[in-house]
C-alpha cells in the first residue's frame, strides 16, 4: 500500500469509526487521526534551500488513567537546491515519534521520547541518513468546557545516533543531540468527537560525524484532524 493511500485510509477510519466523543481524562480513551506538517528544512553543512508540499501521516494517542502513549509518523518529499547548482534534488524524509507520558498533575505531563528520522536523496550517488535515539521532556494540555484546546510541550534529546550511507561504499557515523518543542490550539466537537488542531513545531539537531559537524533545523506549522474515542 502506498504512503498516500495508507494515510487516506487512516483519515477515513478516524472520521467514521464508532466510539465516544470525549473520554474522561483519567480513564481509558484516546484519539486517532491524520496530521500534516509544513516544515522548512535547513542544513548548515550543505546549506541547501528546501521546499515541500508537506509531510503527512497518521497519529495515535491512547491513555489509561495517568499513563499515555502517543505515536506520530510523518513522511513526504522535499525539493532541495544545493549552492552552485541549478538542478533540484528530490529528497524523501520520514519522522517517527513514540512518546510515553505520565500525568503528574491535572495539566502537566512528564514524558520520554523515542525519535527516528530518515532521509535520502540522489545526486551523482545515493545518500541515505538516519538519526535515532531517546529524549525526555514534558508539557501541558487542557480542554476547556467550551471545547477549546490549548497545548504546549518540548523534548531534549541528548544522545542520538547518526549514520550516513553512500552507494559507492562510504559509511559515516557520529553522535547528535537536539531539542524540539511545539505549541498550539484546537477545538473538540463533542458530537461527533472530532478534534481539529493547529500548532507550530520547531526542531533543532546538532550532528557530529567523522567528517564534519553541523546543525539541522526543521520548523513549520502542522494541522491535525482526529477522532476522539
Amino acid at each position: 500500500m502506498s504512503r498516500s493511500l495508507f494515510c487516506i485510509f487512516i483519515m477515513i477510519f478516524s472520521l467514521t469509526a464508532p466510539g465516544k466523543a470525549i473520554s474522561n481524562e483519567f480513564n481509558w480513551g484516546g484519539s486517532l487521526g491524520l496530521s500534516t506538517w509544513f516544515p522548512d528544512w535547513s542544513n548548515e553543512d550543505t546549506n541547501f534551500e528546501s521546499s515541500s508540499s508537506g509531510l503527512y501521516g497518521p497519529s495515535l494517542f491512547i491513555h489509561y488513567r495517568n499513563f499515555g502513549l502517543g505515536l506520530q509518523y510523518f513522511t513526504g518529499q522535499f525539493d532541495l537546491l544545493f549552492p552552485g547548482t541549478s538542478d533540484e534534488i528530490t529528497a524523501d524524509r520520514s519522522d517517527f515519534d513514540v512518546i510515553l507520558s505520565y500525568r503528574i498533575a491535572r495539566l502537566f505531563q512528564a514524558s520520554v521520547l523515542y525519535k527516528s528520522i530518515q532521509y535520502d536523496w540522489q545526486q551523482t550517488f545515493d545518500v541515505e541518513s538516519t538519526l535515532n535515539g531517546f529524549g525526555f521532556g514534558g508539557g501541558i494540555n487542557h480542554v476547556f468546557p467550551v471545547g477549546i484546546l490549548l497545548y504546549g510541550y518540548g523534548f531534549y534529546m541528548p544522545g542520538l545516533d547518526y549514520e550516513q550511507r553512500i552507494t559507492h561504499g562510504a559509511r559515516y557515523s557520529g553522535d547528535a543531540s537536539g531539542y524540539w518543542f511545539e505549541a498550539g490550539s484546537g477545538h473538540v466537537f463533542s458530537n461527533p468527537g472530532i478534534l481539529f488542531k493547529l500548532g507550530y513545531r520547531y526542531q533543532i539537531i546538532d550532528i557530529e560525524s567523522q567528517s564534519s559537524s553541523w546543525q539541522e533545523t526543521t520548523k513549520g506549522f502542522r494541522f491535525d484532524v482526529s477522532y476522539c474515542f
